[in-house]
């Protein structure tokens, strides 16, 4: 049952919403990498992300360490969040939506927020698992490209992987 609502507030992540943050990330996972033709379980992907308490300690790191993060808050609760990173020398990050709230502009909006960061000349790249379309719909509408890389993703101990591929947008910079 997806929840419809028009009252969702996007803003700057705080540590207080890593533990939110870690349960939309679990579920946004379950919901884009659970998948019979790889035999990936909701369990494997339990087992690889680990206990929540330790994702949101992770996600707390992060968030302290400045880097963007945005979430999307409705009734006090994370909905959505996206994030960044450096990778070396380029940027990257990841979106995860709560699978009720996918469907209503929340992500775009998640992503505009975050992306207005970047305007000097910034490289910045997602991956995605090949057949996650919707991933790749929303990235290709702010202007990433498919990169043509592909790699297996291995889920930690559990013996088990999927395909994923890659998208990659510079971001041109901004006169003052």
């Amino acid at each position: 049952m997806n929840i419809k609502t028009n009252n969702i507030t996007i803003r700057k992540a705080i540590p207080i919403d890593a533990k939110g943050i870690a349960k939309c990330h679990r579920l946004g996972w379950i919901k884009a990498h659970v998948n019979e033709e790889y035999n990936i379980t909701k369990e494997d992907i339990k087992t690889y992300l680990g206990n929540i308490k330790t994702s949101a300690a992770n996600f707390t790191k992060y968030i302290k360490k400045g880097a963007p993060h945005y979430v999307a808050i409705h009734n006090d609760t994370v909905v959505g969040y996206t994030s960044s990173f450096k990778d070396g020398n380029d940027w990257t990050g990841s979106t995860y939506l709560n699978p009720k709230y996918i469907g209503q502009g929340i992500g775009t909006k998640l992503k505009k927020s975050l992306y207005a960061n970047f305007n000097n000349g910034e490289y910045f790249f997602v991956g995605m698992a090949i057949n996650n379309k919707a991933s790749q719909a929303l990235n290709k509408n702010f202007g990433f490209k498919d990169t043509g890389e592909r790699k297996e993703y291995k889920l930690g101990n559990t013996g088990k992987s999927f395909p994923l591929m890659f998208m990659a947008k510079t971001f041109e910079k901004k006169e003052n």
